[in-house]
């Protein structure tokens, strides 16, 4: 089981739900919030999408980006938001 299927919580979590959760990023240096789809998976329904940018919107303001670099953990769909 990959470390984003374990959903610990080892940083600090800001919104959780059925399809997906959000939290500050545990890799060492980095620190951004993330949203991670609870699913092992890759592909993002898109009304599941629709909800996760919206969430991350009213959280974090408007202009934000999402960075979709899969690097620690390339085959579980998670992105990076950038305030």
């Amino acid at each position: 089981m990959c470390q984003l299927c374990k959903a610990e919580k080892i940083s600090k979590r800001y919104y959780e739900e059925a399809d997906f959760w959000m939290a500050d990023c545990a890799n060492k240096g980095c620190g951004l919030p993330m949203i991670v789809l609870r699913s092992h998976a890759m592909v993002v329904p898109l009304e599941i999408m629709k909800r996760m940018i919206e969430k991350a919107e009213e959280m974090f303001g408007k202009d934000i980006k999402l960075r979709c670099n899969q690097r620690a953990i390339p085959n579980h769909y998670h992105v990076h938001i950038i305030k």
